[in-house]
């Protein structure tokens, strides 16, 4: 842990260095976006305007609501160049989506923790044992002599949470403990955070995951597990959020599935959620279709039929165990 945190000490006034004479910054999370994207272009957004910078937190989707329903929007400043561009929980530019695309080579920092990550910025401030981009964004603030108010803790517990399912992930280390327990000190509402995200649950979600469980199909004797919800299900079932946050989890709470994939209809591609168990890599399964993530929860977008994109998957899933069980013998 020492070694992390003199390492991001290091990076972190490398950092400072680099953006003492920026005065218009602008932040970009991908696609799709989680409460890490959020959580972390939000406290870092905040911490920059500490140092008297003008920040744009910019993102193709919108926020999910049950994140802004807590933390708000961003309070973005006006201007029309950036000095600097950063990304943050960014694994590859692919995944900024249209609206960002013109902003693909022209990203000075880049702050993630995903392992896949091709390293894309002039910069890199990358540590895949982080088991959140907002464990890292801590480290840093801490470094840059910002104030961590109360808002800027909840936006960091917030990224914390959903990355770790709660500290249920195998990702979750020491160094995740400790940050959320200073978190705490500094004021983070993490009774009405945990309670939002993960014990909340609109009528609309539960009629949904119904529906979503009755496409449950096995594969590869039972180790593989998929459910998909489709467009007609999302208008019968209107859902407030932009993903599918509280259904992705279903297939994975099945004894014996190893594999579990959700799959969401969106306008002309499939959004998969890939989940796993011990070290089986969901992040490398999910890199064989343009996405990555974590070694237990990844994602990646599909175009094409519903049922060619599962068979596409379970072959893949399949060609992936055996050469797991092959090895482990």
């Amino acid at each position: 842990m020492n070694n992390f945190l003199n390492l991001v000490n290091h990076q972190t006034d490398s950092f400072l260095s680099f953006i003492s004479d920026k005065t218009n910054i602008i932040i970009l999370s991908h696609s799709l976006p989680d409460g890490d994207a959020m959580g972390s272009s939000y406290s870092l957004g905040f911490a920059l305007k500490a140092l008297n910078k003008k920040v744009k937190v910019l993102c193709h989707d919108p926020f999910p609501k049950k994140f802004t329903n807590i933390l708000g929007e961003f309070p973005n400043d006006n201007f029309n160049y950036p000095d600097a561009v950063i990304t943050v929980d960014v694994s590859s530019p692919s995944l900024f989506g249209d609206s960002l695309a013109k902003y693909v080579n022209k990203i000075d920092i880049c702050i993630d923790h995903h392992k896949s990550t091709s390293k894309f910025a002039k910069y890199n401030i990358v540590y895949s044992f982080a088991a959140s981009t907002c464990e890292i964004i801590y480290r840093m603030i801490l470094r840059m002599g910002v104030q961590i108010t109360q808002n800027i803790a909840d936006c960091l517990y917030l990224g914390i949470i959903t990355d770790t399912g709660c500290f249920l992930y195998p990702n979750v280390t020491e160094n995740t403990f400790l940050t959320a327990a200073a978190l705490v000190k500094y004021g983070a509402k993490t009774a009405k955070l945990n309670k939002i995200i993960f014990n909340t649950k609109s009528l609309e979600v539960i009629n949904l995951e119904h529906a979503v469980m009755s496409t449950l199909r096995f594969f590869i004797n039972n180790k593989c597990a998929i459910v998909t919800c489709s467009e007609i299900m999302k208008k019968r079932y209107p859902l407030k959020d932009t993903d599918v946050f509280k259904i992705s989890h279903l297939p994975q709470t099945i004894e014996g599935v190893l594999i579990a994939i959700t799959l969401e209809q969106r306008d002309d591609f499939y959004k998969v959620s890939l989940r796993t168990v011990d070290d089986i890599d969901a992040s490398f399964l999910c890199s064989k279709f343009g996405g990555g993530g974590h070694l237990n929860a990844a994602g990646c977008k599909i175009r094409g039929n519903v049922n060619e994109i599962i068979h596409k998957l379970v072959k893949e899933c399949e060609l992936y165990l055996d050469e797991y069980f092959k090895n482990a013998k």
